[in-house]
């Protein structure tokens, strides 16, 4: 368990292994096809909270359009009755009716007017800013899947090999014996008169002295 071990392709990133006997292309296929997997899964939960958020977004655009509508037809309206009052303050100072009481009425009715206006251009302007959030939230949903795109480059291909070491408790022993083989411890003199020492296989075995 010291000297021994099994080289294994790990990928930390995407928390794989690879399994015994698994080529390193097979490996780094099986990481490209996860890592991909991980990147649309990421994309699609970031689309769908984008799309929430513009959702909400876009409630509330519908509803200001539709409060805005609604002010156009008050400033209408209240133009309207501007108009009828200040006629018939016209009609009632021509027939000698009281002064000031026309005068209230037409007073109050041009209030009434500039507070439609106001609501109008308010309505108006909050139109024009939940475009423009609207058009914002576009770009921050092209701007985080392009980062998540970058994030996600190059990481099927953080492979690395780590040994695979066996622990004590991992080894079982199946069998145990002893061999002996015997041998002839010879010395002998070569064709060049040198002396050689050699081992020689006592039941015919080759030479053992390498």
């Amino acid at each position: 368990y010291r000297e021994h071990s099994i080289p294994l392709l790990v990928n930390e990133a995407l928390q794989l292994t690879s399994a015994l006997g698994e080529t390193r292309e097979a490996f780094a296929e099986r990481c490209r096809r996860e890592a991909a997997a991980r990147q649309r899964a990421a994309e699609d939960q970031e689309r769908e909270r984008m799309a929430k958020e513009r959702e909400r977004l876009e409630q509330r655009l519908r509803k200001e359009e539709q409060e805005l509508e609604q002010d156009r037809v008050d400033l209408n309206g209240r133009r309207t009755e501007e108009l009828a009052s200040g006629a018939e303050s016209v009609i009632s100072i021509l027939m000698g009716r009281r002064r000031s009481s026309a005068a209230s009425s037409a007073l109050r009715k041009r209030r009434l007017t500039a507070q439609a206006k106001v609501d109008l251009r308010e309505s108006e302007a909050e139109i024009e800013r939940l475009k423009q959030e609207i058009e914002a939230l576009k770009a921050r949903q092209e701007d985080a899947l392009a980062d998540l795109a970058k994030g996600w480059a190059g990481v099927a291909d953080q492979i690395t090999t780590q040994p695979l070491r066996p622990r004590k408790t991992d080894i079982r022993v199946s069998s145990y014996g002893l061999a002996w083989r015997p041998y002839w411890a010879i010395t002998y003199e070569d064709e060049r008169g040198v002396l050689r020492d050699a081992l020689v296989g006592a039941f015919g075995e080759e030479d053992a002295s390498a």
